[in-house]
């Protein structure tokens, strides 16, 4: 897999959603194969959320 430089984006969204688009081969955390955790930050309480799939369960 060539990998392509990293774009300069507008937002930091921008950025992540750009990462996602072009290495995960799914569009939704569900529909991974591998057990798979993202860690997210509450912006109210600054709290860490832990996403996970159902694979990972």
């Amino acid at each position: 897999m060539t990998q392509t430089p990293l774009k300069c984006k507008s937002t930091p969204a921008d950025g992540v959603r750009w990462l996602v688009d072009t290495y995960l081969p799914y569009r939704n955390l569900e529909d991974a194969v591998l057990p798979m955790h993202v860690v997210a930050t509450d912006l109210l309480s600054g709290a860490p959320v832990v996403l996970s799939n159902p694979a990972a369960e």
